[in-house]
């Protein structure tokens, strides 16, 4: 995916092995001068040292690559349905936000404790409120999403509505085995 296939305003399913990779270079991609890019984080997979070398490497100043990202670290699926529908939308407004990377969104909706009805309620707002804000804001949105072969149960349903909602899905191929 290129830069400027980047800038969309629709929400990206990105599913496979190397889907927090593949955010962490799309967050990279997304900055320029005076933007950010917010990174929700569900799974504890964002990695600044990751972006820290990736950004070495594309010649960047590492301290403004780093300043330039907004990071949430979300523990359950309340947190992130708050962030999505009430706290997203005044920092894009506040700020020149060039795109948000949502990882974890699976694992967080798939908590065995909270029942199966307000699940579901819960996760449709949230993919509507990160919808929404993708096209009225003119933004990607990209959420990693867990192959297929790593879910299974309330997991699976919760993949597949996220997936349902995506504009569009990229699946990465598998890291060959050496």
């Amino acid at each position: 995916m290129t830069r400027t296939e980047l800038f969309t305003r629709e929400m990206v399913g990105i599913s496979g092995a190397s889907s927090s990779l593949f955010l962490h270079q799309a967050a990279l991609s997304l900055l320029d001068r005076d933007g950010i890019v917010v990174f929700l984080c569900g799974d504890n997979h964002f990695d600044h040292d990751l972006l820290t070398r990736m950004a070495r490497e594309r010649g960047l100043e590492t301290l403004s690559v780093l300043s330039r990202i907004r990071i949430a670290r979300l523990f359950t699926m309340h947190q992130l349905a708050t962030s999505a529908e009430r706290r997203l939308e005044t920092l894009v407004l506040r700020e020149n936000v060039r795109g948000i990377m949502v990882s974890g969104l699976v694992p967080l909706f798939s908590e065995k404790r909270i029942p199966e009805r307000e699940v579901e309620t819960l996760l449709e707002r949230t993919l509507g409120s990160l919808r929404h804000l993708a096209h009225a804001c003119s933004m990607p949105i990209l959420l990693a999403l867990p192959g297929n072969s790593d879910t299974s149960g309330r997991c699976q349903k919760v993949r597949e509505l996220a997936e349902t909602a995506c504009s569009r899905l990229v699946h990465l191929p598998e890291p060959t085995k050496r």
